[in-house]
């Protein structure tokens, strides 16, 4: 027997808000009430919107695109443990100014 996992439970009919409480939920995306989990959700590198300007090199570290130089050439920087995230449909720290659809 296979068990019903978290998510899918919260998404179940029995647990689905009525009309009334879903109007506006994505009205003020600054109060963490009326966000839904998925907006709050952490990306690993190389997942996420931005997940197209990350790279993992042949020694296992992940780089991201940071910009070109004057030579017109992709520059990468090494991340960190920790940062490189995306959060939800919002791009890492390194893609903040980035367009994404």
């Amino acid at each position: 027997m296979n068990r019903i996992t978290a998510r899918d439970a919260l998404y179940h009919p029995f647990l689905a808000p009525n009309s009334d409480q879903i109007f506006g939920i994505h009205s003020n995306l600054d109060d963490p009430a009326a966000v839904e989990d998925d907006e709050l959700f952490p990306h690993p590198p190389g997942l996420g919107v931005c997940g197209q300007h990350h790279h993992q090199t042949k020694n296992g570290d992940w780089v991201v695109f940071v910009g070109y130089d004057e030579k017109g050439e992709a520059e990468w920087e090494q991340i960190e443990a920790g940062q490189g995230q995306a959060i939800g449909s919002k791009p890492c720290e390194f893609h903040e100014g980035f367009f994404y659809n």
